[in-house]
């Protein structure tokens, strides 16, 4: 994979934001967010903000190191996308297409009541590949139903899984249904 991976993924994104602007977000809402995710993880984890309409990461935590290997400030978007493994990238697009789909269907005020999870193989710092658990959930939507911001979680599944078949989900919040 290369930069032209990334232009996938991002022609994708650009589909959901709809090129709107985003504001910066504000400092206690990434600390709310580490703290909750401590109680909830199962194994080595990593969390990012993404902003769809500029397609850059806005935050990448700490943990991507034990996760990775390496260090927050040595990954960026095309460095992670172009770190999953080659026989899954095809599916991390047809899932990232589905979602779009998904979300463009929904109306406004039930974006941001679902989450999508998916897994892959991302390769590490070794040259190993660890199987990793992708949740993505929306954190910020505009008034016309542009999805900007995700907060996105990956958790290192290794140890729980034999096989390596990906599956695609969306979980509902607050009992909402499709």
């Amino acid at each position: 994979m290369n930069t032209n991976s990334l232009k996938v993924v991002t022609n994708i994104w650009s589909k959901i934001a709809k090129n709107a602007t985003t504001k910066e977000l504000e400092k206690i809402e990434i600390e709310i967010y580490k703290k909750m995710l401590n109680f909830f993880q199962v194994g080595d984890f990593a969390y990012m903000i993404l902003n769809l309409s500029t397609a850059k990461l806005e935050y990448i935590s700490e943990e991507i190191e034990k996760l990775n290997g390496y260090k927050n400030s040595e990954c960026d978007l095309d460095f992670l996308i172009n770190s999953i493994h080659p026989d899954d990238f095809p599916n991390f697009i047809s899932f990232e297409s589905t979602s779009l789909k998904f979300f463009l269907e929904l109306p406004v005020e039930k974006m941001m009541k679902y989450k999508i999870r998916y897994n892959y193989r991302l390769r590490t710092k070794s040259g190993e590949y660890k199987k990793v658990l992708q949740q993505i959930m929306p954190i910020q939507v505009d008034e016309e139903g542009n999805m900007l911001r995700t907060f996105v979680i990956l958790t290192d599944i290794s140890h729980l899984k034999d096989n390596h078949k990906m599956k695609l989900s969306y979980i509902g919040f607050d009992g909402v249904m499709y």
